[in-house]
Formats: C-alpha cells, structure tokens, sequence
C-alpha cells in the first residue's frame, strides 16, 4: 500500500473513533437528562 492510502486509512479510523465517542456522549447525556426529568416529574 502506498504512504497516502496508509494515512487515508488512518484518517477515517480516526474521524470513526472520534464520531463514536461523540456519539456515545451525546447518548449519555440525553439519558441523564431523561432519567433527571423522570425523577423530578415524579
């Protein structure tokens, strides 16, 4: 493989870790703020 394919493959790696760890945080936070919602309605 060449140097620009290699760091092609880097770079997607890299945005597809970085988007599940946005991903995964956003998800996070809206279910705290359900679950904080939940408790204060009831």
């Amino acid at each position: 493989m060449s140097a620009s394919a290699v760091s092609l493959l880097v770079l997607g790696v890299w945005v597809g870790c970085l988007g599940l760890i946005l991903v995964v945080l956003l998800v996070a936070d809206w279910w705290l703020h359900r679950q904080r919602w939940h408790h204060e309605r009831w």
